[in-house]
């Protein structure tokens, strides 16, 4: 088994379709991100998997202050500077399965996390099933966005 992500070969991940669950809740204010450290860490774990021919599908959240979930647009539009980054702010609508059935490799796409589903948060078996049949369409599933 497998301890650290750098340990994947290319052809291990070439073509496949990557699940990667980033912590991307950095701090921010009216004028934008305050702190880049997390996305600066997140962008080495990306450009690996894109040296490496993945299909990169990132799940993150951002939470404000009063703990609610925030657009993701501010960090996608950060991150679109080091790569080509698509967005889609839905799971299980049509868009969604579009782009991930489409995603190219060395492919990058960010998904809002799963938590501002109410399903998210609470146990609710359909939920469950339409989060697993998602997966299904998946090859790796990654945590983390801290390779050296």
């Amino acid at each position: 088994m497998l301890k650290y992500i750098d340990e994947l070969t290319k052809e291990a991940l070439k073509g496949k379709r990557v699940l990667l669950r980033l912590d991307l809740n950095v701090p921010y204010d009216e004028n934008g991100i305050t702190d880049t450290y997390r996305l600066e860490r997140a962008i080495v774990t990306v450009d690996f998997l894109r040296e490496m021919e993945a299909k990169t599908i990132i799940i993150a959240h951002l939470e404000n202050n009063s703990g609610g979930n925030d657009s993701l647009l501010s960090v996608w539009n950060y991150l679109n500077g080091y790569f080509k980054l698509d967005f889609c702010p839905t799971y299980f609508s049509p868009e969604a399965i579009e782009k991930v059935l489409k995603i190219e490799d060395k492919g990058v796409l960010l998904f809002f996390f799963l938590r501002v589903n109410a399903g998210g948060k609470e146990y609710d078996e359909e939920f469950a099933n339409k989060l697993s049949y998602f997966a299904y369409m998946l090859s790796v599933f990654v945590i983390g966005n801290m390779l050296p």
